[in-house]
């Protein structure tokens, strides 16, 4: 029994170990692979986003804003609202292109 129990307590220092030089290695390994592969960059056309979109954007984050600060029923219709009018408007104007 108490063999066993050394036993598992090797495991979990060596588990923890190997842990501990992963997690401080990550840093090294990120970065020579960054520098040898370069970054990835994701490239979407948003040739549709116009200042409309941003109109649409401000107004949906004033609202947020407004909710979180007053989470009332009125300021939570109101989000929902401004989320529905900017999504379509978004969809619309992708549609559309």
């Amino acid at each position: 029994m108490m063999m066993m129990m050394m036993m598992i307590v090797m495991v979990a220092v060596l588990l923890l170990a190997i842990i501990i030089i992963i997690s401080g290695s990550s840093g090294s390994i990120k970065t020579s692979a960054k520098d040898s592969l370069g970054l990835h960059e994701l490239k979407q056309d948003k040739s549709w986003f116009d200042k409309e979109c941003v109109g649409f954007l401000d107004q949906r984050k004033q609202a947020k804003m407004q909710c979180i600060q007053d989470p009332s029923r009125s300021n939570v219709d109101n989000l929902n609202d401004v989320r529905r009018d900017a999504s379509r408007h978004f969809r619309k104007k992708r549609r559309h292109i």
